[in-house]
């Protein structure tokens, strides 16, 4: 239990920076969304996680568009760049969370 215990103090305050990072780049792209005026909307957010629901016409720019934002250089990060994955899922063709497919496969 206090294994538990100190692993889940050393990985708290690495979650809550991930996590205040994550919703910048959410902020900015929430902004640049309704810009360009877009359908794509944001929906979800958990810890370092960020869910998008995406119309596929919006698919290229949005993806493009999140690697811009999430993977942006930012200074708190010290030089250390966010890598993000994104996968993709059609709930028409029966895809469900985390049973998606890569970008290339829906372009």
């Amino acid at each position: 239990m206090m294994r538990n215990l100190d692993n889940v103090c050393a990985n708290t305050d690495i979650q809550n920076f991930e996590a205040s990072v994550v919703n910048q780049a959410m902020v900015k792209l929430d902004e640049w969304l309704e810009a360009e005026g877009l359908k794509s909307r944001i929906w979800n957010m958990v810890h370092d996680s960020c869910d998008i629901y995406v119309y596929k016409p919006e698919l290229k720019a949005v993806v493009e568009a999140c690697h811009r934002f999430f993977e942006a250089d930012l200074p708190e990060l010290k030089g250390v760049p966010l890598a993000i994955d994104i996968d993709v899922s059609d709930l028409k063709q029966g895809h469900y969370y985390k049973g998606g497919q890569s970008v290339s496969s829906f372009l």
